[in-house]
């Protein structure tokens, strides 16, 4: 699994999971990463709840009222 690095601005270096998007290590070399990044395991709350937004926001409407909607650009109602 990659993890994707970051580098702040006080030049320290984040290591982040691709799967949960939680920061595994922050550390100020590069090379104190990688063991901590092979003891990490996902959060399964965490890595649900990603991957079930990303599968849901892919997934075709299932009635005529979500197509209608989803054709239908959102306007803002103001209430006085």
């Amino acid at each position: 699994m990659p993890f994707p690095h970051r580098i702040n601005s006080d030049g320290t270096i984040d290591s982040i999971c691709d799967q949960c998007f939680i920061t595994v290590a922050t550390s100020t070399h590069e090379s104190d990463l990688a063991h901590l990044e092979a003891e990490h395991t996902c959060e399964p709350a965490r890595f649900d709840y990603y991957h079930h937004e990303s599968i849901a926001s892919k997934r075709p409407p299932t009635s005529d009222r979500d197509h209608q909607s989803a054709r239908r650009p959102h306007t803002a109602t103001t209430r006085h």
